[in-house]
C-alpha cells in the first residue's frame, strides 16, 4: 500500500471544488474524493495502475491541483478561471 495525497489550491479568495475519482482495472477504486475550498485528502492506494479523473470549477484567479505520487501528465497542474477537466495515469507500485 502507498499513501497518495491530492491537493487542490483555489486562489482569490473564491469558493473552488474538484471531485477526484479513481478508476482501477476499468472500475470505480472507492468513494470519489470532494475538496471544497484550498485543501487535501490522503488515500491509502493498492499496487496497480489507475486512472485519476479530476472535475471541478477553478474561481476568477485560478486553481492548482498537486497529485503527490509521480503521475502521467505530472503536477503540478495550473488551471484558469471555468471549468476543471483532467485526467491522469497514476502507478503504484510495492514500497520495499
Amino acid at each position: 500500500m502507498a499513501i497518495v495525497n491530492f491537493e487542490a489550491f483555489f486562489r482569490g479568495g473564491t469558493f473552488g471544488f474538484v471531485q477526484i475519482r479513481l478508476l482501477r482495472n476499468g472500475h470505480p477504486y472507492q468513494n470519489p474524493i470532494v475538496i471544497n475550498g484550498t485543501g487535501h485528502q490522503q488515500v491509502d492506494l493498492e499496487p496497480g495502475l489507475y486512472l485519476i479523473v479530476v472535475h471541478g470549477v477553478a474561481p476568477p484567479d485560478g486553481a492548482t491541483i498537486i497529485i503527490h505520487h509521480p503521475s502521467s501528465p505530472t503536477t503540478p497542474d495550473e488551471f484558469s478561471e471555468g471549468p476543471i477537466h483532467k485526467n491522469y495515469v497514476l502507478t503504484v507500485t510495492l514500497q520495499l
